[in-house]
């Protein structure tokens, strides 16, 4: 019945006219979730969840678990939110604004059908987290899941034929939907969930494949029609407001258009204005995309939760004067209380933090040389040192610095924490500074500065670490060594015992 009582609150929006800029959900509720993992093993401390945020990024959430397994905790929407239980992959579920669910789960299974296989659910959505969990059963014991070789093959096709190779496949899913809705006869927000979360997956393996075929193909001429990207999104289409708990498939859908406008409209926008131009307005380029989002997405949920996506970028980068520029208009243009207030809630605090004092930080004016990081050891010579090498608008950067902070209050006397900021604005990277109060030696570097650091280190993105002893010497690099990872707090130990030994 619950169902029912979702398209009632669908309908009103749709007959209420009054007020557009007012939503059914106009104010957020918390959703509790609690369980237990039943044979845990004993290393298990913690359990994720990643919290998919219409219009937003991934919001990362940790609980402790007791000896017994058990673990509670909560957040809040305004409206039904898809989400991951994150343990030994990734559970898909639906929560809706005031539910309390409760489930239960095999610790001791390393594989996900198994756990899911395991999967009990007590409190508020027990059906529809029962079918949710029977569709990811179907799909991922299926063939089409499981060949990988298949799917690296046709990444190697023309064009013409990989999108008549991604047709089949997508008909194929269709087929495998409709036998989990005549065996389960499953709740209707289960039913939208699994149709888009097969779409979502075939925007992204279209999005995937241009740059999947240069790979596969190396050196070849390689040229998409202009209908490629916005073809298929057209064609395959949905009906955002009836399926807001799928935000990931949603955001696929964005992310397919923002292909779309990155791949067809930037050259065509570049050769309509002089580089004077975009000189003279840094905003030009975002206000020319911007209306060709409103005139090809139209009025509507797309288009609202586009602009969200791309203003809520402007904040991750605490990019406050873009912002600022574009406030107007996003207001003009987002209705929704639930994309507008968390957005809005957003820029005043980016505002609060730009107002607090400016942390200190050593900037490289000059080269930064062939041998910047054996410099860094030269001048910590004798300390462990601690590189984390991050970017203003890395969501992963930024998620990791509370580890950070956790690691720099246990080994404060016997590691140098050393933070270096690359590929990002200035002005960005002061404010950022001032949000996360990063405690130890601060480095920025210019963009030339960032692209030589990242050729001495062979970094490919961020963020990426390097632990060095006390001689210098590098132990571990690459992104396995986040703060968060097991790995890294066990290897500082080790590091320490040998430092400590050595006379």
């Amino acid at each position: 019945m619950r169902h029912l009582f979702f398209f009632l609150f669908i309908a009103l929006i749709i007959v209420s006219c009054s007020d557009k800029s007012e939503s059914v959900y106009g104010a957020p509720k918390k959703i509790i979730l609690t369980g237990k993992v039943n044979n845990a093993p004993d290393t298990l401390t913690r359990i994720s969840f990643l919290i998919h945020r219409l219009g937003f990024e991934q919001e990362a959430l940790e609980t402790d678990i007791d000896s017994a397994g058990n673990f509670s905790t909560y957040f809040t929407s305004y409206i039904p939110v898809d989400f991951y239980v994150s343990y030994q992959g990734l559970v898909s579920m639906i929560a809706f604004p005031g539910d309390s669910i409760h489930f239960e789960f095999d610790g001791s299974k390393t594989d996900t059908e198994e756990i899911l296989n395991t999967m009990v659910y007590s409190g508020s959505g027990i059906k529809v987290n029962t079918d949710i969990a029977a569709f990811q059963k179907i799909y991922l014991g299926n063939e089409i899941h499981k060949n990988y070789d298949r799917m690296r093959q046709a990444f190697k096709r023309e064009p013409a034929a990989y999108l008549a190779f991604s047709d089949s496949l997508y008909t194929t899913k269709m087929h495998l939907y409709d036998s989990f809705v005549a065996r389960y006869n499953p709740e209707q927000e289960a039913r939208n969930w699994a149709k888009t979360f097969l779409i979502s997956g075939y925007f992204g393996s279209m999005n995937w494949y241009p740059s999947a075929y240069r790979m596969n193909n190396p050196g070849k001429k390689f040229e998409l029609p202009e209908s490629y990207y916005y073809g298929f999104l057209a064609d395959k289409r949905f009906d955002p407001d009836s399926v807001l708990y799928s935000a990931s498939a949603i955001r696929s859908y964005i992310t397919s258009y923002q292909f779309h406008l990155s791949n067809v409209m930037q050259e065509k926008i570049r050769q309509n204005f002089t580089p004077e131009q975009f000189k003279s307005n840094p905003f030009l380029f975002d206000s020319v995309m911007f209306k060709i989002a409103v005139d090809t997405l139209g009025k509507g949920l797309f288009l609202e939760v586009y602009l969200t996506h791309e203003m809520n970028g402007y904040l991750e980068s605490m990019d406050l004067k873009a912002f600022a520029h574009f406030k107007e208009f996003a207001e003009k243009n987002i209705h929704q209380t639930f994309l507008k207030a968390p957005l809005l809630a957003g820029y005043e605090d980016l505002k609060r933090i730009k107002s607090k004092p400016p942390v200190r930080y050593e900037k490289k004016l000059e080269t930064i040389g062939s041998f910047f990081v054996e410099g860094l050891a030269d001048k910590h010579r004798g300390k462990i040192i601690y590189i984390d090498i991050w970017a203003t608008w890395c969501g992963p950067c930024s998620d990791e610095f509370q580890y950070s902070e956790k690691l720099h209050e246990k080994y404060l006397d016997k590691i140098e924490f050393i933070y270096i900021c690359i590929d990002s604005h200035e002005e960005a990277y002061k404010n950022a500074l001032k949000k996360y109060q990063l405690k130890g030696t601060n480095y920025f570097l210019d963009f030339e500065q960032s692209k030589e650091l990242r050729k001495q280190v062979q970094a490919n993105g961020v963020p990426y670490y390097i632990l060095m002893d006390d001689l210098g010497k590098v132990v571990g690099k690459g992104f396995e060594f986040r703060p968060s990872e097991s790995i890294t707090q066990k290897t500082i130990e080790k590091l320490i015992k040998q430092s400590e030994s050595t006379p």
